[in-house]
C-alpha cells in the first residue's frame, strides 16, 4: 500500500481504465472468446503500463544534493543552490512549501543521471532556526498518474540581530511621520527641541511655541510644520561604517550595531551624518542632519554591507615608522611606507576631515577587518583634536 501512497489518476489514466473495464464487459456478455482474449491482453497492458508509472514517479528514484545548513539573515534574501536526478523520465514541479521560499525553474523534464540545477531563494521573516522545503509533483511521460511529496528539506540558520534593529528603525520612522517626536521625556511625548543647529521640520504639535513654525514649508504644503534644531553644545557625530565584514554573522552584528548607535544618537538630539565605505571607495555619503533622514539612509548603507572572507590584516603588528613599511592586504595591495601615506590620503577619512573639522567621528567596524592604516588615521586625526570613537563586533556577543 506504500507504493501507492498519494498517488493520483488522471483524466488520460481514468479513460484507459473505462475502456478496459468497458471491454471486458461486453466480452463477457457476447461470450465472444476472441474479444475476451484481446481484453485480457489489453488489461495485462494496462496494468503494466500503470505499474510502470507508480515505479516512475516513487520517491525513491529521485536524488537530491543539497546543503545540510544554509546561514542567512532574517530580512535578507539567500540563494543556493539545488541538484535533483531521477532515474526515470518525468516531468515535475516544484512547489515551495514554505511562502519564504521561491524556486526557478518551477517546471522541469527529469531523465536519466544528468540532474537539473535549481536556484531557490529563500527570506525568512522570523529568527531561529527554521528550515526551507520544496514539494514536487511528479507526472509519468504518459500523463497517467501523479504523485506528489517533499523531496528538498533544508535546514536554516536564520540570523535576527540586524532584523530587529531595522524593526525598530522603520517603526521609529513612522511615528516621526505622523508628527512624532522620537525621544520620550518625563512620561510624555516632548512638543519641541531648541538647540544650535537646524536639522529638518516637522508636524506642529499641541503645545509648541509659533515662533518656531517653518512658514515656508507650511504655506507650501498647506499643513503647519514646525522647524527643528540639534541640541546645544552638541557636536555632530559621523558614523563611518566599513562595509567589508568577515562572514555572515559578523554582518549581521555589523547591522546591529550601526543601527542601533544612529537610532541612539538620533533619539538624543545629535546631529548624525552617515559615511559608507568599502576600501577607498565611498558607497553612502549623507551630511551630519540628523533626524528621520539620518535613519532612512542607515537603512540603506546597510544594503551595501558585503562578506569578504579573504579580508586580513597588516604582517607587521608594530606601529608606522619611517623606515620601510609592507602591507598585505586584499583590499590594500603590497605597498612600501610611501604608497601607504598616498594612500592615507585618499582615505575617505581624510576627505571627511577636510570638509568638516568640528565633528566627532565615530569609526564602525568588523574588528578582524579593522587593518593598521585606519588605525594609524584614528591616532592622527586625535592629535588635530578630532575625538574618534572605535567600535567594532566584539562588543556584541
Amino acid at each position: 500500500m506504500r507504493l501507492l501512497e498519494g498517488v493520483r489518476v488522471l483524466p488520460k489514466g481514468l479513460i484507459l481504465l473505462a475502456v478496459m473495464v468497458v471491454s471486458l464487459v461486453l466480452s463477457l456478455l457476447t461470450l465472444n472468446t476472441l474479444l475476451l482474449m484481446s481484453c485480457i491482453l489489453l488489461a495485462a497492458y494496462v496494468v503494466a503500463v500503470f505499474f510502470y508509472a507508480v515505479k516512475c514517479t516513487s520517491p525513491r528514484v529521485f536524488h537530491a544534493s543539497v546543503p545540510s545548513v544554509v546561514d542567512v539573515i532574517a530580512g535578507r534574501v539567500k540563494e543556493f543552490y539545488v541538484t535533483i536526478s531521477c532515474r526515470y523520465g518525468v516531468f515535475v514541479e516544484f512547489i515551495p512549501v514554505e511562502p519564504v521560499v521561491s524556486v526557478k525553474p518551477r517546471q522541469v523534464f527529469l531523465g536519466g543521471s544528468k540532474g537539473v540545477d535549481l536556484l531557490v531563494r529563500v527570506r525568512p521573516l522570523l529568527s531561529g532556526p527554521g528550515y526551507a522545503g520544496l514539494r514536487v509533483v511528479v507526472r509519468d511521460v504518459r500523463g497517467l498518474v501523479e504523485r506528489g511529496f517533499e523531496v528538498v528539506r533544508v535546514r536554516l540558520n536564520v540570523i535576527p540581530r540586524a532584523r530587529v534593529a531595522r524593526q525598530l528603525i522603520l517603526r521609529a520612522v513612522s511615528r516621526a511621520g505622523l508628527g512624532v517626536e522620537l525621544r520620550p521625556e518625563s512620561g510624555s511625548l516632548r512638543p519641541h527641541r531648541v538647540g544650535l543647529e537646524y536639522i529638518g521640520s516637522r508636524l506642529f504639535l499641541p503645545g509648541d511655541s509659533p515662533r518656531f513654525i517653518d512658514w515656508k514649508k507650511s504655506v507650501k504644503i498647506h499643513k503647519l510644520y514646525v522647524k527643528e534644531f540639534s541640541a546645544a553644545f552638541a557636536p555632530p557625530v559621523v558614523v563611518a561604517l566599513n562595509l567589508r565584514v568577515t562572514g555572515v554573522e559578523e554582518a549581521d552584528r555589523l547591522a546591529f550595531l550601526f543601527l542601533v548607535l544612529v537610532y541612539t544618537l538620533v533619539r538624543g538630539g545629535v546631529s548624525v551624518g552617515v559615511l559608507a565605505y568599502s576600501g577607498c571607495e565611498v558607497k553612502l555619503f549623507f551630511p551630519p542632519k540628523g533626524g528621520v533622514e539620518a535613519l532612512k539612509q542607515a537603512l540603506k548603507a546597510i544594503e551595501f554591507i558585503e562578506v569578504c572572507e579573504g579580508a586580513g590584516r597588516i604582517s607587521d603588528p608594530k606601529p608606522l615608522r619611517l623606515r620601510e613599511y609592507y602591507l598585505v592586504s586584499p583590499e590594500l595591495g603590497l605597498f612600501k611606507k610611501k604608497a601607504i601615506l598616498s594612500r592615507i590620503s585618499d582615505h575617505p577619512f581624510s576627505a571627511l576631515i577636510r570638509r568638516y573639522r568640528n565633528i566627532r567621528l565615530v569609526h564602525v567596524c568588523d574588528g578582524r577587518v579593522l587593518n593598521q592604516v585606519e588605525t594609524y588615521l584614528h591616532e592622527r586625526l586625535r592629535r588635530i583634536g578630532i575625538d574618534v570613537t572605535l567600535l567594532t563586533t566584539k562588543t556584541i556577543m
